[in-house]
């Protein structure tokens, strides 16, 4: 808990001087046992910001496996929590660890792009579904704006940031089935679209 607090302090020191956050809709998630956030993908930095927006909740964000490679970060990621995943071929461990974090009543955040769209909303991979439907949890779709075009030096320049949070979808009455993964994911992707449109600027 001090880790993350810690962290907080940080975020507190350095985020509100270099950007300018808004945030919509913000659901009380302190409450909700287990549950997962789609979030559309634009810059590196999104989790941070997605996780500064829910704060005090913790996220799991779930991330491509490849930084998991990069020397002495495992160390780090692995005391956030995060979830390494393949994004071409998600594994078991994915699944079975998001399953035992939303068993106990923990939030997972993915970013069902697989990647990260600039120009163009583009189609989501069908990984959130499954594991909402696998956990029987709540999608609360999220969409963030303004970092599209934003490097390094950008920060500089005081972006304007915009969070939004939708209505979360119910999964109560959904059969873990290949068509019900399908019919999910188009809906959702559809009110992550609708999201993000009413942000983007």
């Amino acid at each position: 808990m001090r880790f993350k607090r810690l962290l907080k302090r940080l975020a507190d020191i350095v985020i509100p001087p270099l950007i300018e956050l808004e945030i919509n809709h913000k659901p009380d998630l302190s409450d909700v046992k287990g549950a997962l956030l789609a979030v559309n993908h634009v810059h590196a930095l999104d989790p941070l910001f997605v996780s500064y927006a829910v704060y005090p909740v913790w996220l799991h964000h779930v991330a491509k496996y490849e930084i998991f490679r990069i020397p002495f970060l495992p160390l780090i990621l692995k005391r956030l929590g995060v979830i390494p995943v393949n994004r071409e071929r998600p594994g078991k461990y994915t699944v079975k660890k998001s399953l035992e974090l939303f068993s106990e009543g923990k939030i997972v955040c993915i970013f069902p792009q697989g990647t990260r769209r600039k120009k163009n909303f583009g189609k989501i991979k069908k990984g959130a579904a499954r594991l909402a439907l696998a956990g029987q949890v709540p999608i609360y779709p999220v969409a963030i704006s303004g970092l599209e075009n934003v490097r390094f030096w950008g920060f500089f320049k005081h972006p304007k940031v915009r969070i939004s949070f939708g209505e979360p979808i119910n999964i109560q009455g959904r059969e873990n089935t290949k068509e019900e993964i399908g019919r999910l994911t188009d809906y959702l992707e559809e009110r992550m679209k609708e999201l993000y449109k009413q942000i983007y600027f």
